[in-house]
């Protein structure tokens, strides 16, 4: 099932401010696909992300979850840790290699240091224990954003530092004719 975006004012404040964007910088709204066999956990994390201008893909087991996630673009997945057929490990690989920019927050009713840590190596932004806080999600919704933001800068710098990085041998000066020669050819092979 998906959701569209609601036109009501985001409830997630923090400070009197929206800690998440509904939309991206492509003025495109972000969509989260969430994962949970319990349709009421299902149905409470899609209407508060959906209250707060984001869109919902809704899946009902693992493997529903596994095809949304390897056959639409998700800026995060929501997921529990235990489904059925498919973990909630297997659907943040499948996210991850789908699209390495996606954050994916795990929730799980048997919270145990062992599964958070496994969690967190395999590349979950976040791992929540139910019953779900709202106001929780809603900080690692924001932490996932934060992380997509800092990752498209270090991409966007690291493509700046390239482009800056590329020789160019007409910034060396040279006054011997046959350094000029050596510097003709560079500039030729270049």
């Amino acid at each position: 099932m998906v959701r569209g975006s609601s036109t009501q004012p985001s409830p997630w404040l923090a400070s009197g401010q929206n800690i998440f964007k509904a939309t991206g910088r492509d003025g495109m709204t972000k969509t989260i696909l969430t994962i949970d066999d319990s349709a009421s956990i299902r149905q409470m994390v899609a209407m508060t992300l959906t209250a707060a201008g984001l869109d919902v893909i809704e899946a009902v087991n693992g493997q529903d979850g596994y095809d949304k996630a390897t056959t639409n673009t998700v800026h995060a997945v929501i997921t529990d840790l235990k489904l059925d057929t498919i973990s909630g490990m297997e659907v943040l690989k499948a996210a991850k290699t789908q699209n390495p920019q996606t954050e994916v927050i795990m929730l799980t009713g048997y919270g145990s240091i062992e599964s958070a840590v496994a969690a967190m190596k395999a590349g979950a932004i976040d791992y929540l224990t139910k019953p779900v806080d709202t106001e929780e999600l809603t900080l690692a919704l924001a932490r996932a954003q934060e992380r997509q933001q800092l990752k498209s800068e270090v991409a966007r710098l690291r493509s700046v530092i390239a482009k800056e990085q590329k020789f160019d041998p007409g910034n060396i000066v040279a006054t011997s004719p046959a350094m000029r020669e050596v510097l003709e050819m560079v500039a030729r092979v270049a």
